[in-house]
């Protein structure tokens, strides 16, 4: 008999020190049941389609960055002043 035998303990952990937690109660006689996330059915691929709307969006803000003026630098104020 060990001290946590009659203690059930959910693991809704995603990282392992979160399941190393659920081990080591485990190892004093809890009983684990392990939830895990559901997989997605199908995988969703990126298209071309996808890939020349991104690649439109860059190039326009390229042309934007291109023609926007440049930011004045702030002066130093001269010796002396301040």
């Amino acid at each position: 008999m060990q001290v946590l035998d009659h203690i059930k303990v959910l693991d809704l952990t995603t990282f392992p020190t979160g399941s190393l937690a659920v081990m080591f109660l485990v190892d004093m006689g809890a009983d684990a049941i392990k939830i895990e996330q559901p997989r997605p059915r199908f995988k969703i691929e990126e298209t071309d389609i996808d890939r020349d709307k991104v690649s439109e969006a860059e190039e326009e803000k390229q042309r934007e960055l291109a023609a926007a003026p440049p930011r004045p630098q702030r002066r130093q104020p001269a010796a002396g002043c301040g």
